[in-house]
């Protein structure tokens, strides 16, 4: 385990990931969870936060994909195991005392479909993370301009420059968004948790005066 609990190979992620998804750990899930009795790991993969959050609460992890939750099983995440589409959740309503998704809304056909899913069977909130972009700005550009198929950044910053307003318009009250690692701060040199968490507090200056397109990630929260 690492700094905050989460798995060594957690750290085969790069590195602007890692960082990224510490800070929405910290600051917009861990808080909530000591209220918690049953939380939903949306997309949920192999069950890295689950691992994480099974400590405080009861998790449910949803995957449709098997192989991925054959993995979670094999790695002996505690945590009960469903295969089913994020677009029809198998549950009933207000089940959950929260609903987490880190990092899969882009690859969901319908993500209108799928947060209204989340919502109805979220019971007190409902927090969503994603990576906006890659490792700077120009980084960004270059991956876009080489390689058209890297939709999922376009497809990222289009969910989240309408995010809040889907969110409101399904009956979330609340609502929080904001970014994740400003595009100033070079990713080389967050080598030790230190370096992190003084990188965390200039982001929550500069992220204060920019608009979430230029963050390299994002947080939101809703309240149901």
């Amino acid at each position: 385990m690492n700094h905050i609990g989460l798995p060594i190979n957690y750290r085969s992620l790069p590195l602007y990931v890692q960082y990224a998804e510490k800070i929405a750990l910290m600051t917009s899930l861990l808080p909530y969870l000591d209220n918690a009795k049953l939380c939903l790991d949306l997309a949920s993969g192999w069950g890295r936060y689950a691992t994480i959050i099974s400590k405080y609460c009861e998790v449910i992890c949803v995957d449709r994909s098997v192989e991925m939750l054959m993995e979670a099983k094999r790695r002996n995440v505690h945590a009960l195991l469903v295969v089913a589409d994020a677009h029809y959740l198998p549950f009933r309503n207000k089940v959950f005392d929260y609903v987490y998704c880190v990092r899969a809304l882009k690859y969901f056909d319908n993500p209108f479909k799928a947060i209204k899913e989340i919502i109805r069977v979220a019971k007190k909130g409902v927090i969503i993370f994603d990576i906006l972009i890659g490792p700077s700005l120009k980084s960004c550009k270059k991956i876009i301009k080489r390689n058209p198929y890297n939709w999922w950044i376009l497809r990222s910053l289009k969910i989240a420059q309408h995010l809040p307003r889907m969110l409101k318009s399904l009956g979330c009250k609340s609502i929080s968004m904001r970014g994740l690692l400003s595009p100033v701060i070079p990713m080389k040199i967050l080598k030790s948790f230190t370096l992190i968490k003084l990188a965390y507090l200039i982001d929550l200056t500069l992220l204060k005066l920019l608009p979430i397109q230029f963050a390299r990630a994002y947080v939101c929260k809703a309240e149901v």
